[in-house]
């Protein structure tokens, strides 16, 4: 995959309102930490930091990895987790004791659609697809802290969940300059949210609208959509059943299912605004984007995409997991999305690093509790 062609005009962020983002070494375009084969998305990393981890572990005599040995039970014993039974790779169980204890760090349950009902709220999953399928991400975790009696988040649980999405996954590069140039359109033919908002800001908009977001477009003029104006890629898109197109905002909006006269109005309004500069719905900086132009109109189905749950076990400052009367279950802990108490019904996706930072620094805390007591 190609890194995008971005206008000139685009901003480093597109959210001009909200403070500069964090610079950081892994970047979503260009990641230099990364070997070059690893391609421009920044989700390759999580590969080559486990790998490398594998090398570290290797130097210690005293620490083991096994694979394909999943934990399937916690073992308690008095007010304490003792250990894990475990699944080995020939289908036998076998135990390990726990001296120090045992960290739970089997991530969220997006991969299991009977806890996603359970513990989400329909709106976050209901027109959804699952952006970066991590088969493993079951909820094994959860569910065995809970049998040996571990408080949990309370529900609706919260869910890192995306603008951009397909009805497969989340869209590639080509697509991007035409979704940021263009607008987000319900069925009837209006605009619902600012689209220049962090993912999930969009994201939580479109769920709220008729049907949890389903029958949602991003629409675009042939002026806006450079990285897959060719006819091939078009062509590629509504094959899929994903792209439409109309030579008038009626005939789009009859193509794709939407209120045709709506939409006609909706862009007249929009395009308006380009006078004054100001955008008088959303507010929307119009500096860095542009009217419609063409006479080529395009409609692409768009949902919200799950990328992980981030509710888990209720746990204090050391990551010790807590009982449903707040007392510490000793020798357990649980990090990354397999903890909680940390997001509060949202996940804040304008503010970088709140993931994958509170899963590296928790995992060392509990670490350095568990053999230190510290």
């Amino acid at each position: 995959m190609s890194s995008p062609r971005w206008s000139r005009r685009r901003p480093a962020t597109a959210c001009p309102p909200l403070p500069p983002l964090i610079d950081t070494e892994l970047g979503f375009y260009d990641s230099p930490c990364l070997p070059p084969d690893a391609g421009v998305r920044s989700g390759y990393s999580g590969i080559y930091v486990c790998l490398e981890m594998q090398e570290v572990a290797k130097q210690y005599d005293n620490l083991e990895l096994r694979f394909s040995t999943p934990a399937v039970q916690l073992i308690r014993e008095g007010d304490r987790v003792a250990g894990v039974i475990v699944k080995n790779p020939d289908g036998s169980y076998g135990r390990i004791n726990a001296g120090k204890g045992v960290i739970l760090a089997t991530g969220g349950y997006d991969a299991n659609p009977e806890l996603m009902e359970a513990w989400t709220r329909p709106e976050d999953y209901a027109t959804s697809s699952w952006w970066n399928p991590g088969w493993g991400t079951t909820g094994d975790g959860h569910l065995m802290g809970i049998k040996v009696g571990a408080q949990m988040d309370p529900c609706p649980q919260p869910v890192m969940n995306f603008r951009w999405g397909n009805p497969d996954s989340f869209f590639d590069a080509r697509t991007w300059n035409a979704i940021y140039f263009g607008l987000m359109i319900n069925p009837e033919g209006k605009r619902f949210v600012r689209e220049d908002l962090p993912f999930q800001g969009v994201s939580n908009a479109q769920n709220a609208q008729p049907g949890y977001g389903a029958g949602c477009f991003q629409v675009f003029d042939e002026n806006m959509m450079e990285g897959m104006n060719d006819d091939a890629t078009i062509q590629e898109f509504k094959d899929k059943g994903w792209l439409f197109e109309g030579a008038t905002l009626q005939e789009l909006g009859q193509a794709a299912g939407i209120d045709g006269e709506n939409l006609a109005a909706t862009i007249e309004r929009y395009n308006g605004f380009f006078a004054g500069g100001v955008d008088e719905d959303f507010n929307r900086d119009l500096a860095v984007t542009m009217p419609f132009t063409g006479k080529r109109f395009f409609a692409l189905t768009t949902n919200s995409c799950v990328l992980a749950t981030v509710g888990g076990l209720t746990i204090d400052g050391n990551c010790q997991v807590l009982d449903t009367d707040d007392k510490v279950i000793g020798g357990l802990y649980a990090v990354g999305n397999a903890s909680g108490n940390f997001f509060a019904g949202n996940y804040p996706r304008h503010i970088p690093g709140t993931s994958i930072g509170r899963a590296i620094t928790f995992g060392y805390v509990a670490a350095e509790h568990a053999v230190k007591g510290e």
